[in-house]
């Protein structure tokens, strides 16, 4: 079987990666030679898969399909590799019925353990867009007014995942009801 067949059942695995829920945020978050493999890799599977379903469903309309097919494209596996490409199409789409798009991102932030990725899409379920809720652009520019030795990127503050250890949804409505209650 020349290399660019091999090519083709690869393409078929990202294809299927990518489509596919339960792998599909994994392989987002994956790089470089990473998703290379996972790819040729499922691949593999998907030709493998094809080529038992060729094998094992000995069928009289798919011998006549067959030889027609090899009268056309007169190369060893050529059929196989189609099949392979097919089923990395249509395999996705069918066990996407089964297991839904949000379980999977739930399932992909917790091992990941990005646990504010799981925080922020509860809270922002409508537009998952960051709502600033106090203005502080007033206090900074008038604090660069009142000291000349202060700059604007002295204001910047950059809190690296791993340092977050806790972190609560903040509801603007339970905030003023708190605020109203108080003294």
């Amino acid at each position: 079987m020349g290399l660019g067949l091999l090519f083709i059942p690869t393409i078929s695995g990202y294809w299927f990666l990518t489509h596919l829920y339960y792998t599909r945020y994994g392989m987002l978050r994956d790089s470089g030679y990473h998703v290379l493999f996972k790819s040729a890799f499922s691949g593999c599977l998907l030709f493998a898969g094809a080529y038992l379903i060729i094998v094992l469903l000995p069928n009289p309309y798919l011998s006549c399909i067959s030889e027609i097919w090899k009268s056309y494209v007169p190369f060893d596996y050529s059929g196989t590799v189609v099949l392979s490409f097919l089923l990395g199409i249509i395999l996705p789409l069918a066990i996407n019925l089964f297991y839904g798009k949000e379980k999977a991102m739930r399932r992909t932030a917790r091992e990941s353990g990005n646990l504010i990725e799981l925080l922020i899409r509860k809270n922002k379920e409508d537009t998952r867009e960051l709502e600033i809720t106090t203005d502080y652009a007033p206090v900074i520019w008038q604090s660069l007014e009142e000291s000349p030795s202060l700059v604007y990127e002295d204001f910047r503050i950059v809190i690296p995942m791993s340092e977050i250890v806790t972190a609560r949804i903040f509801d603007p409505d339970v905030y003023a009801r708190f605020k109203s209650d108080s003294p």
